[in-house]
């Protein structure tokens, strides 16, 4: 009995370790498509290659002008800020100006006026003079008035 229950142990544990040792096997037709498939996967393969190689140059040429964009915009910026400036110096420096111009036409105005008054005062009293010495000769006779 010892021997049986020892026969059918070894029978059952070879048994399962031929199941497990099976080997799988193909046909011609089935190699041919693996083949063919292996071939197709080689041909994409290496066209995303050449095209990974051509983003990779294309890359390349972009970061190489966005390098030369970025000095450009830097360079505008610095002028743009000396413009700035520039310009901010200008306007104050015009302001200045016109301020100093319009004391200038302030005093120029006052002087004008003070002029023009002086010029109504001189020519008031020289006719107040001619008035004067019209009625001076008048009253001596030396001037006739003809009466119509």
């Amino acid at each position: 009995m010892k021997k049986l229950v020892l026969f059918l142990c070894v029978y059952l544990f070879s048994s399962f370790q031929l199941v497990a040792q099976q080997e799988y096997i193909i046909t011609e037709k089935e190699l041919i498509e693996l083949e063919e498939i292996c071939q197709n996967l080689q041909g994409i393969n290496r066209t995303q290659e050449k095209q990974i190689s051509g983003l990779k140059v294309n890359l390349k040429k972009a970061q190489k002008l966005q390098q030369s964009l970025t000095g450009q915009l830097e360079a505008q910026k610095k002028i743009s800020t000396a413009l700035q400036k520039s310009y901010t110096v200008y306007e104050k420096e015009q302001d200045a100006i016109l301020t100093k111009k319009q004391k200038k036409i302030e005093q120029l105005k006052e002087t004008v006026y003070r002029r023009t008054l002086a010029l109504f005062i001189a020519i008031g009293i020289i006719v107040c003079f001619g008035v004067a010495l019209l009625v001076k000769l008048y009253l001596k006779g030396k001037l006739k008035i003809p009466v119509p």
